[in-house]
């Protein structure tokens, strides 16, 4: 629908920017397909159901950063939060989880643990229980976090 409509706000910018190459079908088109836009839109049904910000934000943690997750969730439901209601909502667990992940790939772009505490603290990301991010408390995140599958998975094709 979307797309559609998009579509059809191009055509009619492009019959009035210029009237001289438009059609009398791109003109006549326009009225058209906006009227049968509205139709389908009033035969669709309604969001099938409200959307969980703490499940999708817990989600979105799995596989993005709390800011990409923040402007996901802005994006599908209108709400906007900081990164402390983020950790409220998606729990502590998920934001340290993806933290960690995201320790272990600038570790692989060769980023030290200093620089990272630097970036967060600069960004404004919240150490939980309080207090500044420093190259210590980095390390000892990548520490204490289970090695990945795809570590497991690369240490096994070395030894091959």
């Amino acid at each position: 629908m979307e797309f559609a409509t998009d579509i059809v706000n191009s055509i009619e910018s492009f019959n009035q920017r210029f009237p001289k190459l438009s059609t009398p079908n791109t003109r006549e088109v326009v009225p058209l397909v906006r009227q049968r836009l509205r139709e389908i839109s009033l035969r669709m049904p309604e969001s099938a159901e409200p959307i969980d910000p703490g499940a999708l934000l817990g989600q979105l943690l799995e596989t993005v950063s709390p800011e990409d997750a923040i402007v996901e969730l802005r994006r599908r439901t209108g709400q906007g939060i900081d990164l402390r209601e983020l950790i409220s909502l998606a729990g502590e667990a998920a934001y340290v989880a993806a933290l960690t992940r995201e320790v272990e790939e600038f570790r692989s772009n060769s980023i030290s643990a200093e620089q990272t505490a630097q970036i967060w603290n600069e960004s404004g990301r919240p150490l939980p229980g309080g207090g500044l991010w420093s190259g210590k408390r980095i390390e000892e995140m990548r520490v204490q976090s289970p090695p990945s599958s795809d570590s497991k998975s690369s240490d096994a094709e070395l030894m091959q």
